[in-house]
Order: C-alpha cells, then structure tokens, then sequence
C-alpha cells in the first residue's frame, strides 16, 4: 500500500507537489503519468525518504520510509539507473545491497539471471549500457522480494524484448498482491500494464481512475450530416460537446452513436453516417493534461 497525503514539496519559491493525495493499492499496477515538471520525481523521492515533504505525509505499508527496518526488503526502488558506483560490478553493487539489507546472498546470482544480466556480472557496471543499466536496477529493486515496487521510468533504454520483459515482470508482481507504482512517458505502455492511473500536473492531482474510464470519457462520435449547423446546435443544447471538423463532419463526445441517431431524428435532420470514436490513452492524456495546465494558471 502506498499512501500520499496532502502532500507538499517546495524548492525555494518553486512549488513541486502541491496538496497531492492519492493512494496505490495492492494487487493492482498504478501508472503515475504527468509532464515534465509536474512533481512525479518528487513525490516518488518523497515515498523513498530522499525528499522531505514541506507539508503532508508519505507513506509505505502504513509508516513513513524512513522507520522501515531493512526497507530493501519491503519497498523496491528504481529512480535513476546511474545512481551506483560505475567502478562497481553488477554483482558487488548487489552484494552491497544485499548485506546492508541483511538479504541472504543466494538472491544475487538469482536476480543477476532473471534480470538476464549474469553474463555482465563481472563488468564495471559504468561500461553497462543503459539498458543493461536499467535491468541492474531492477534487480536491485527486487533483491529483497519486496511488496511495494516504486519505478521511474523502467523502461527507458530498453529494447523491445526487454520492454516486453519489464511489462510482463510487473503485472506478474501485482497478481501476486504486490502494489507497483510505475512513472512513464511510454502511453503504449502504461496502457498495457497499468490497472489505474494517477495524473497530475503542475503538482496537483487531476485524475484517479482506471485506464479504461479515462479512455472512455473521450470517446465520442463522429457524425456526417448535410445540415451540421443545425445538428450542431441541436446536440449542443442537449448537453453534447461539439467539435467541427475541417470536412464538414463533427465530433461529439458525451452522446453515444444511438442518442446522437434519435435526436437528429426527432428533429428531422438527415444523417450520412455515424461512427463511434475510440480515443487512445495518449489522446486522453493529452487533453486531460492541457485543460489542468489551463485551469491552474
């Protein structure tokens, strides 16, 4: 279980996070989605005792980080796959790990094999690339068979196989009841792995919904009619968000293809066509973000 409350970070006269509060539940993979800047960074630093929170609190399995005892052992982080030593090895910096943890030194050799990076144990981990950099992070972040994962961008640098591998390896977590908390600019992705999404911009919450609800809420209808004007008012005064469209058609969200078919009916309006919308993540993204930047300005 992760828990943000009220949560607040400055930098100076910056504001970062602001009041943000949301929860990751066990069983389920959140995708943290947000711009550059929006306070994600921060709010993961917050939950792993990096940052100090201003205001609010952060919390892990119900305390804050920093009173976890052996916390590689409850809580897997990845926040930046540089953060090692470049004159270690892979496996002397997860033998560091693992001592430090009191984590039993068997589970190193394990998780250099599945990370698939045994064959590079013995290189300097700064002549790594940045995928095989990634996978070292990963597997210290599951050295201690924890039960909270927090993950910034664990897909950054990684080939398709290893995407694949990443997506897999973290929806396998959260069906064995483990809470994943996953930040990405890869929509694709996140659509594919995440249960629900938590989105913020300029520090503040502007969504706490699943995948599926987000998508749907812009998805519209696109309609074809020789009185577009006419139909257009007519949708409008019912509630329908309208969009022209530079061939005449229109776009209308929070109607489905049969309430736009009945109205246009009732009022004697031919139609030429209707077809529903299908809007992508990426799309809902976009849209969701661009009015919370315009709304908090």
């Amino acid at each position: 279980m992760i828990e943000v409350e009220e949560l607040t970070k400055r930098y100076g006269r910056t504001t970062a996070v602001d009041r943000l509060s949301f929860r990751a539940e066990p069983g389920l993979v959140t995708g943290f989605l947000g711009p550059n800047g929006a306070g994600k960074s921060t709010t993961m630093r917050a939950l792993v005792g990096l940052d100090r929170p201003d205001a609010g609190r952060a919390r892990v399995l119900g305390v804050p980080y920093a009173r976890l005892r052996h916390p590689l052992r409850r809580v897997g982080a990845l926040l930046d796959a540089d953060a090692l030593d470049p004159g270690r090895t892979p496996r002397a910096h997860l033998h560091w790990l693992a001592r430090s943890n009191r984590i039993p030194r068997a589970r190193v050799d394990e998780a250099l094999e599945w990370a698939g990076i045994a064959g590079a144990a013995s290189r300097r981990a700064g002549g790594l690339s940045l995928g095989m950099r990634q996978r070292l992070g990963v597997a210290a972040a599951l050295l201690g068979d924890p039960e909270v994962l927090v993950l910034d961008e664990p897909v950054n640098g990684l080939d398709p196989d290893g995407v694949r591998w990443m997506r897999e390896l973290l929806r396998a977590k959260a069906a064995e009841g483990r809470t994943v908390l996953l930040s990405s600019h890869l929509m694709s992705e996140v659509a594919r792995t995440a249960d629900r999404l938590v989105v913020i911009a300029r520090g503040r919450l502007v969504a706490d919904t699943s995948v599926r609800e987000l998508v749907q809420d812009g998805e519209g209808v696109l309609v074809h009619s020789p009185r577009p004007g006419d139909l257009a008012r007519l949708l409008s005064e019912r509630g329908a968000g309208v969009q022209p469209g530079d061939d005449g058609a229109l776009t209308v969200t929070g109607m489905d293809v049969r309430e736009v078919g009945e109205a246009a009916a009732s009022a004697g309006i031919p139609l030429h066509g209707s077809a529903p919308v299908r809007t992508s993540l990426e799309e809902a993204y976009m849209r969701l973000t661009a009015d919370a930047g315009e709304a908090v300005r």
